[in-house]
Formats: structure tokens, sequence, C-alpha cells
């Protein structure tokens, strides 16, 4: 379904494009949009390229069909001598290109060696940092471990590079400090929602089966252990929270 999200998006764009000023200048005219999808995937790309195509009906219906192709860059179809362009770009497509692959830890060397050049500015920096950060959360483990990835990045940056890693590794951690704190709270949040509910029925109708119990602390939307809450102090009786409770479970 490519080719109908790649529609979508170029509908937003002229949607955005229409403004009393850009239609006065330009009337009955929209701007051309070349739409491309860059794809980095382990199989060969299946999609049809023209809109069209997404519609099987007969030629003489063609003339309500809309119609349009994109540009596709395949990463796959492409050696590691075509893929040129400024360092930055060449970066990207590489990192892009391997990063499913399993050859990936054996293409870190060549990848980071591109950025040798870019490591004693301050934009350099922060790309490589950027790079780096994409090859440490999308990387599988067992195609390029964080150990794998440091030792081709001090290897390739030389003291430079353990700087850089020693920076990420600080900022990670404290990043998933505050995600364990938020999780925390937010477990808190869900666990104080299911006692409320289960509360409210115990004080209403003294015993609670044990089924319902289980299926409440299955919920784990605070907002919907929310409307439980307030369901549970108003239903005349447990067949009534039971219904309501399997539509909540839907």
């Amino acid at each position: 379904m490519t080719a109908f999200h790649v529609l979508k998006y170029m509908v937003r764009i002229w949607d955005l494009w229409l403004t009393p000023e850009t239609v006065h200048q330009h009337p009955h005219q929209f701007p051309i949009i070349m739409p491309m999808v860059v794809y980095h995937g382990k199989g060969q790309w299946q999609a049809k390229l023209h809109y069209r195509e997404l519609f099987p009906y007969p030629e003489e219906m063609s003339c309500f069909i809309p119609d349009f192709e994109y540009l596709l860059w395949d990463a796959s179809n492409y050696t590691d001598e075509e893929i040129k362009g400024k360092v930055m770009l060449r970066v990207a497509l590489l990192a892009l290109k391997y990063i499913f692959r399993e050859d990936l830890r054996e293409h870190l060397p060549q990848i980071l060696g591109l950025l040798r050049e870019l490591s004693e500015k301050t934009t350099g920096i922060e790309f490589i940092e950027t790079v780096i950060r994409y090859l440490l959360s999308a990387a599988p483990k067992n195609h390029a471990t964080r150990e794998d990835i440091k030792e081709a990045v001090v290897k390739v940056l030389s003291t430079r590079g353990g700087e850089i890693m020693y920076t990420i590794g600080d900022e990670l951690r404290e990043e998933g400090r505050k995600q364990g704190i938020e999780q925390g709270m937010q477990q808190g949040i869900i666990q104080t929602g299911r006692e409320n509910v289960i509360d409210s029925l115990e004080a209403r109708f003294d015993v609670v089966p044990e089924s319902m119990i289980k299926s409440i602390n299955q919920i784990n939307d605070p907002a919907i252990l929310r409307i439980l809450h307030r369901k549970a102090v108003r239903v005349e009786s447990l067949d009534e929270f039971t219904h309501i409770l399997r539509l909540a479970l839907k």
C-alpha cells in the first residue's frame, strides 16, 4: 500500500500549499511533487510503483483512476562504489543499506571511516553521534553488538571516538534512568486504577469473583480503568459490570 500512503502525503503537501496568497498568485495550478521512497529492507522491493496498479479494473475505467509513479531508491540494488555523494549522504545511505544485514559488523569500519574528516567539526560531531545512536538502537544484536560498534568507532576515530562513545554512553544511561522512572510512575498509576475498580466493586457487592479481578488486572490503559471505576460505582449488579468489562477488554 506504499503508493496509497505516498498519495496521502502528497495531498497533505498540496493542502498546506493552498493559502489565499498562493491561490491568488497561481490560480488553478499546483506545484509538482516528485515522490521518492527510500527502501533498505532485507528482501527486494515488491510493491507496485504506479498508483493505478492498485485498481484491477478494465482499461475503459482508467479515466476515473488517479495515477502517478513514485521514484524508488532500493539500497540492495547498489554496490558500495555506486553510492556516491558528500560524506554525510554516503554514510547515511551505507548505514541504511547494512543496518539489517548479517555482515554489518564487517562493514562498520568502512562506514565509520568516512566520518574521519568530520570528527574535527562541531556539526560533524553532531552527525557522528546521530549515526552512532542509529546503529546502537536499530542494529540487531546478532549483527553488531554495542561493543562491536564501540570498537569500530574507537579504531576509526582514534581518541576522539572514545570521547564520543563515552558521551553517548552517559546520555543513554541518563535517558534509561528517566525512562525507568517514567515507566515506574506509569505502572503505579495503572495499579492504583485497578485497585480503585476492585475496591469499589467489593464495597458495593462484598465478594468479587476471582475471574473478574483477573480480567481487571489485565487492563493496562489508565483511561479505561478510570471509566471502569466510574461504572463500578454506578452499576446495579455484577452481571451488568461483567458486560461492561467484556466491552472494555475488546
